[in-house]
């Protein structure tokens, strides 16, 4: 989904060196040619310095939908959080990440006390922008994404698995965005 279709719609022509940029950011490779020895000598500061220069740089919501696109989630909600919660953050791009969180898997618990300590912060970004999107926090509508085609593959719960846990997500995060101007 980051990378957008010709005439599809209006978009930032992002720079191909930025694009690669946003996307090694995204990815965590950003210190990808470093030795074992400078790896380990970097802080916590260091590792977030790059994500820092990114959301302070963004131009357009096309960049963050690329940056989540993108997003290797072994790297924490972090900076999924700072994504979601960016002024330029589009409805597609919120509901990108909604999704590949796989909301679906929280329907066996009935609140945030019965979801495992080491998925609760997953947890926590997925009601965040369940509450952003119910809100009509998102400005902006012209990133596409399609919960049941995200790159082939349908995200959306199953009926079976909606009616063994006796619930659904809300109705709102279902919705496509096709990429026209709103």
């Amino acid at each position: 989904m980051g990378c957008p279709r010709e005439g599809a719609r209006r978009f930032m022509a992002i720079p191909d060196e930025r694009r690669e940029w946003i996307v090694r950011v995204a990815n965590g490779e950003e210190y990808k040619g470093l030795s074992d020895g400078e790896f380990e000598a970097l802080t916590d500061e260091d590792m977030d310095a790059a994500a820092r220069e990114f959301f302070a740089s963004v131009a357009d919501p096309e960049e963050l939908h690329l940056f989540a696109g993108a997003y290797n989630w072994d790297g924490g909600v972090e900076d999924l959080l700072r994504a979601v919660r960016h002024p330029l953050c589009d409805l597609g791009t919120a509901l990108l990440v909604y999704w590949r969180g796989q909301p679906g898997s929280f329907l066996q618990y009935a609140g945030r006390e019965g979801v495992p300590r080491s998925q609760r912060e997953d947890y926590d970004l997925l009601r965040e922008i369940e509450q952003r999107v119910q809100s009509g926090a998102y400005r902006s509508a012209r990133q596409p994404f399609d919960p049941a085609d995200d790159h082939g593959h349908d995200a959306r719960p199953t009926p079976a698995s909606t009616a063994r846990h006796g619930r659904g997500l809300p109705p709102g995060m279902y919705q496509v965005v096709a990429g026209s101007d709103s």
